[in-house]
């Protein structure tokens, strides 16, 4: 009885402290095996991506007119909600002549290559959400339990440097800097080139 006293009484925000903590510790392994499974969907999208993938050549042009062509054609699913992309009739059709190689045409692999690299590109999201939940969880576990512990009572990096600190901000933050003008090559070039930049000033620095 004495101890259910101290449960109900002044113990009784220590004990639902550590009840918390134990049910972060759950959800963070929890997160570690979502995050594995979508890495696993993650390399299933990417090898999709290669073998849809097709090198336009010197039919550039027809290329980037059935690539347009593909992604107006997804945009409906977009649009509608209720309706999946896979059941988009030109993904239907696609699929079935897939199964045909002899009857595949360049709007096909265009179309499938367009709605592989959107799950991916979708899953990287969900990867790093899922990340940010982990880390976020681990972070609180390891708060000080007194606030004159460790390193006077400082939280973790993680919580002191919300929201810029998550993987998903710093993702929308890299892409609303992006220029969408800008092609591959010519970001490529832009950052080898700025980080040429950053290599020079540290070495300036050091001498």
């Amino acid at each position: 009885k004495s101890i259910q006293n101290l449960e109900d009484g002044p113990c009784a925000e220590l004990l639902d402290a550590f009840r918390i903590r134990r049910e972060l510790i759950n959800y963070k392994k929890l997160c570690l095996h979502l995050f594995e499974d979508a890495r696993k969907i993650e390399r299933e999208l990417k090898q999709m991506m290669s073998y849809f993938f097709y090198h336009d050549g010197n039919s550039v042009q027809d290329g980037i007119m059935s690539h347009l062509k593909a992604i107006f054609s997804l945009l409906q699913s977009k649009m509608n909600k209720e309706n999946s992309e896979l059941e988009i009739e030109e993904v239907k059709t696609a699929l079935s002549r897939h199964e045909r190689t002899d009857t595949c045409e360049l709007f096909d692999r265009k179309i499938m290559f367009v709605l592989a690299s959107g799950s991916w590109m979708h899953h990287r999201g969900v990867l790093k959400g899922i990340h940010d939940a982990r880390d976020f969880a681990k972070a609180i576990c390891m708060v000080p339990r007194h606030p004159d512990g460790e390193k006077n009572g400082e939280r973790p990096f993680k919580l002191c440097n919300l929201p810029t600190s998550m993987q998903v901000e710093q993702a929308i933050s890299k892409a609303e800097q992006d220029d969408p003008l800008e092609s591959r090559n010519e970001r490529r070039d832009r950052i080898k080139l700025e980080e040429n930049d950053d290599q020079n000033q540290n070495a300036s620095c050091v001498t």
